[in-house]
């Protein structure tokens, strides 16, 4: 938490980098092609959450996970929890709302959210695609509360640069604890991923 203090001081004291600034890293191809590949660091005093879902289809179990990052890759903070619904897609859309609320509760004044379903993302960005029945309520949730909070966006990352979430969210499907893991991340989330694509640090 001191660590997420800090990032948020940078940011308000502009000591890092302006909204204008964050906007352009976002749009710019270097950005775009290196989440291609792994995960991609945000400037320095911005929070990136990248949040995945994981679903069983015969027992319609779920579960989600995030992950807020900052600059070099530490984790300052996140999320996981075990929940049914009734598709994949559904199960995505919950992981997104999941991430914006909690963007939201932290008061991070910028947040890019990515997760690795274009599928969702294009739902949420677009206003004439037809939204399925069973995500029409979470889409919709989902864009109120980008409409009072412009600041934090949600863009699409492969699988490749949604590891750390991913493995978070299978974890929370099969019901495994994660409390206290901002302090003492799983050493798994070490061996497995290794360093340079979930660079976590006690």
């Amino acid at each position: 938490m001191i660590t997420i203090r800090k990032a948020l001081n940078d940011f308000e004291e502009g000591t890092n980098v302006s909204i204008s600034q964050l906007h352009s890293w976002l749009s710019s191809p270097t950005h775009v092609r290196s989440d291609y590949g792994r995960w991609n660091p945000p400037p320095a005093g911005v929070i990136k959450i990248n949040t995945d879902a994981s679903f069983n289809y015969e027992t319609c179990e779920a579960g989600y996970g995030f992950v807020g990052r900052n600059s070099e890759g530490r984790l300052l903070d996140g999320c996981a929890a075990k929940f049914s619904c009734l598709s994949p897609e559904a199960a995505k859309g919950i992981a997104v709302r999941a991430a914006l609320l909690f963007a939201i509760s932290r008061g991070f004044p910028f947040c890019p959210i990515h997760i690795d379903s274009n599928q969702i993302v294009q739902l949420i960005l677009t206003t004439l695609a037809p939204i399925p029945w069973d995500l029409a309520a979470i889409i919709h949730e989902i864009k109120d509360l980008m409409q009072l909070h412009p600041r934090i966006q949600v863009f699409f990352s492969p699988r490749s640069a949604n590891k750390c979430a991913n493995w978070v969210a299978v974890k929370a499907r099969n019901g495994y604890t994660v409390s206290g893991w901002s302090s003492n991340p799983h050493i798994n989330l070490f061996l497995f991923y290794g360093r340079t694509v979930c660079n976590f640090s006690h």
